[in-house]
């Protein structure tokens, strides 16, 4: 049962991994909307390169070109390094993508929690996307854990 389970973990984190680097096309006649999802947007932690990784910005004509492309969410890590020059850097390049990006903070984006909070506001929110419900939480809050405040959605 363990070998089991390990083998599908293994088969759902490289089917995780080939998905992060494929834009789909769509059959954009039946679909209300879409959007995309990223997450360690920085790429690599061991090779040092500013703003988003060079392989996610190479879709960005792709994710451009969809006309029911509504937003985008980044899923944390989305700089390196917390510095005001790495978001300027980054805020820069989500401008050329011409769509919102939502943030879900990492825990490298929060080292310097004021100012990211001071940028983006909360680390935990939501909105609605026509009939949809989009919930962002923040896990670097309390160890790991989904504190009371985080689960009262507008």
């Amino acid at each position: 049962m363990t070998k089991m389970l390990l083998a599908l973990s293994v088969i759902f984190i490289a089917l995780g991994v080939y998905s992060c680097t494929e834009v789909v096309a769509l059959d954009e006649a039946n679909i209300d909307y879409s959007f995309f999802v990223a997450g360690h947007v920085y790429g690599h932690p061991q090779i040092d390169h500013l703003g988003i990784h060079p392989a996610l910005r190479n879709h960005f004509p792709k994710l451009q070109e969809s006309n029911s492309m509504k937003f985008g969410i980044f899923t944390g890590d989305i700089v390196r390094t917390a510095l005001a020059s790495q978001w300027n850097f980054v805020d820069a390049q989500i401008d050329t993508l011409g769509l919102p990006v939502y943030f879900a903070a990492g825990n490298q984006d929060v080292i310097d929690r004021p100012l990211y909070e001071s940028r983006y506001g909360s680390t935990y929110y939501s909105w609605k996307e026509s009939a949809d419900l989009f919930v962002v939480l923040d896990p670097n809050l309390d160890s790991w854990n989904i504190s009371r405040e985080q689960r009262q959605y507008n």
